[in-house]
């Protein structure tokens, strides 16, 4: 009993004190000369009581029901909070043939550590709280967002489609007049160039219809037209369209005959090789701009260089 950690206290079937072991004396700090072979478990209890170790409450009446549990023989087991912060855990057992067996067991660090427990628990769930908030008001945020680029995007599909629908009307006409202009033309230099104009007028052409495209890409309503495609034909349209881009910034531009045919969208193709010959031309400094076909199995890769 002296090498235990806990407190133990025994009294008799008349609730008089027959054991006890050091630990118990050093937990409630008893006085020497309180503690005796005999002692009515009454006095300590009272001691203790007036020491404010019990509670609040009538020093008496601490003692009858301290007292009355021991006699009925009642287990029990309770905390109690000596003044010093201290935390000490009470188990009383009844003894066969009378008499009651208690220890004593400081728990403090334990209650400590629960205690640190629960609070890093209720910070953990507060913060929880505030980051879910903070989840639900950025996902409103990004809704709100969303809801906005749509609405700008439908109206940018509406002006590109108004705008390019306007656009094709003075371009139709344009053509008209260039067919006009054909047919009053008198030598070959005159017919190359009203050709060269009616090249480029149905190239501009492509392109706002390209426009429009875009609309019903956005509305999902856009795919291919597999086709046929003469290479040769869209390469001549081509060189009449750069040409004379070319020779105004001092370059060459060569393209390489070809008989190759191919299965595809033809005004697709065409925006492709546009897109890359304008870089080409416009990123060339000096010497020449090439476009060639090369044929890799059933397939055919366009190279611009």
């Amino acid at each position: 009993m002296e090498n235990i950690t806990q407190g133990i206290s025994v009294v008799d079937a008349d609730l008089r004190l027959v054991a006890w072991n050091r630990r118990y004396m050093e937990l409630f700090d008893y006085p020497p000369e309180l503690i005796y072979i005999g002692c009515p478990v009454a006095d300590l209890i009272r001691f203790n009581a007036e020491r404010g170790e019990c509670g609040p409450g009538d020093v008496e009446e601490h003692v009858r029901k301290r007292v009355q549990y021991m006699r009925a023989g009642s287990p029990h087991i309770f905390e109690r909070v000596r003044s010093d912060g201290r935390v000490i855990e009470m188990r009383g057992q009844p003894i066969p043939g009378g008499g009651f067996v208690t220890t004593f067991t400081d728990v403090t660090h334990f209650k400590r550590t629960e205690q640190a427990l629960a609070e890093a628990k209720q910070a953990l769930e507060l913060r929880v709280e505030q980051r879910t908030h903070q989840l639900k008001e950025a996902l409103k945020a990004q809704e709100a967002a969303k809801q906005q680029a749509e609405e700008a995007n439908v109206s940018k599909t509406r002006v590109i489609a108004a705008a390019s629908h306007d656009l094709l009307q003075p371009m139709n006409a344009a053509r008209l007049f260039v067919t006009a202009l054909q047919q009053s033309a008198h030598d070959a230099s005159e017919q190359e160039l009203v050709q060269q104009i009616d090249s480029s007028l149905r190239g501009a052409e492509e392109l706002l219809s390209a426009l429009l495209e875009i609309s019903r890409l956005d509305a999902g309503a856009l795919s291919p037209t597999m086709t046929p495609v003469c290479l040769q034909d869209l390469l001549d349209s081509m060189r009449a369209q750069f040409g004379a881009l070319a020779e105004r910034r001092g370059l060459r531009l060569r393209i390489v005959p070809t008989s190759l045919w191919v299965q595809s969208d033809r005004q697709w193709l065409r925006r492709i090789l546009q897109n890359l010959i304008s870089n080409a031309l416009r990123y060339t400094c000096h010497g020449r701009v090439i476009v060639g076909v090369r044929r890799t199995g059933s397939q055919v890769r366009i190279d611009v260089w």
